[in-house]
């Protein structure tokens, strides 16, 4: 992990005069998430030449400055201080004070519970740089000032760009999240275009009829296995609608759960579940308001002749059958079937990675009645171990980027 920590306090020191956004709107700096995400796959030479690009193809804003405005033994300070971005530069530097003072897992534990409750923040950026400054920090024995102030940065952006959901989030119905999520309302949503309406949107979500009863029927489960039925429910979502715009919303969905994956390892046990429930809030609200209503906002009543309304939920066990390819030897149509568990998308995309050899065991065809053996592609090839990523693709081939912009970067204050 050497390499990996030299590598990352590099880029850190090389993206350190970047501020927490880009020119053109709420647009998060991705510099240091980016760099750590390329050096923790073992690409280290990589790591520089894309900082680069990526500065001269986005403008950013300056570093704000702070003024030791905020108290953090003063909670009616901070908390009046959650969600003002023109109070970033404070946030930065609180952290920075705690940071200085205790270990970083005791002020990451301490103010967890204070800021999931505003995971939207930026788009789920705060909780995701936050993520990544928790990863390398964990990667060594000793952090460096640069990784500890990458961390005050990540919970300074969650804390300033702070947005609360309303809601509860119990984990004590009945229902499966694939279940939960076909009962989100369609109907009588606010109509959103731009960040102020969808954040007027997100504060009235709990006004919805069914919303509430939408978010309370999930039913217990342990939060890792929350985590993946998370991350695999909202990535169907995300493919099943390549057009929609903006594409990176619904991605969120599935990039903040694994962040938070992330980070729970470094949290007490209390804290676990609540964090999830914090995550399926956000999902409940973005796929509300960002894809049932621009779609109902244009047409309410679904017209379109011989187009059926979009179903989120599993498929019975007839129309799961019936979707499967009939040539598939009746032991592998039991096994896939198990697996999928109604998933239209698992359905289709499994029986092909068995015939193409990249994903599916061959031997479960033969195997006993019992879970299907699935390996992602990853694993079926062995590829030689590069840098803390256990397994890994060689890098593909280099493309020069497109840029947007030849002005430098950072060059521009708010």
């Amino acid at each position: 992990m050497d390499r990996y920590a030299d590598i990352l306090n590099s880029a850190l020191e090389r993206v350190a005069d970047l501020g927490f956004e880009r020119t053109g709107g709420e647009l998060a700096n991705h510099a240091p998430m980016g760099a750590e995400a390329i050096a923790v796959l073992g690409y280290f030479d990589e790591v520089g030449p894309w900082i680069e690009r990526y500065r001269t193809g986005q403008e950013h804003y300056d570093p704000p400055e702070g003024s030791n405005r905020i108290d953090a033994a003063d909670e009616s300070s901070w908390r009046s201080a959650l969600g003002s971005f023109e109070q970033v530069g404070d946030w930065e530097l609180l952290f920075r004070r705690e940071l200085a003072d205790e270990p970083w897992r005791a002020v990451l534990t301490r103010w967890w519970p204070r800021l999931i409750p505003g995971l939207f923040a930026g788009m789920t950026h705060g909780v995701i740089r936050t993520a990544h400054a928790v990863r390398g920090l964990a990667s060594v024995d000793e952090p460096s000032s640069l990784q500890l102030d990458e961390l005050a940065r990540g919970l300074a952006y969650w804390a300033a760009r702070f947005v609360h959901l309303p809601g509860r989030v119990g984990f004590d119905g009945t229902a499966a999240l694939s279940d939960a999520i076909a009962t989100l309302p369609r109907r009588g949503l606010p109509e959103a275009r731009n960040v102020e309406e969808f954040q007027r949107a997100w504060a009235q979500m709990d006004r919805i009829p069914g919303y509430d009863a939408a978010l309370r029927a999930p039913a217990p489960a342990d939060p890792q296995r929350l985590l993946s039925e998370m991350t695999a429910e909202f990535a169907g979502v995300f493919l099943a609608h390549p057009d929609f715009v903006p594409a990176p919303a619904l991605v969120h969905a599935v990039t903040a759960p694994a962040a938070v994956r992330l980070v729970l390892p470094h949290l007490p046990a209390e804290q676990h579940l609540p964090s999830v429930g914090e995550l399926w809030k956000m999902q409940a609200a973005l796929l509300t308001t960002m894809l049932f209503a621009a779609r109902d906002s244009h047409a309410p009543d679904f017209p379109a002749p011989g187009v059926p309304e979009l179903r989120l939920g599993g498929l019975g066990d007839a129309a799961a059958a019936e979707l499967l390819a009939a040539d598939l030897p009746d032991l592998v149509r039991a096994a896939i079937l198990r697996e999928a568990r109604g998933n239209p998308l698992a359905l289709l995309e499994i029986p092909g990675l068995r015939r193409t050899g990249l994903g599916y065991d061959p031997g479960a065809a033969t195997a006993p009645p019992g879970p299907a053996r699935l390996r992602s592609p990853a694993r079926r090839t062995a590829v030689p171990h590069r840098g803390p990523c256990c397994w890994s693709r060689p890098p593909p081939t280099p493309v020069k980027p497109k840029r947007c912009s030849t002005r430098r970067a950072g060059s521009i204050r708010p």
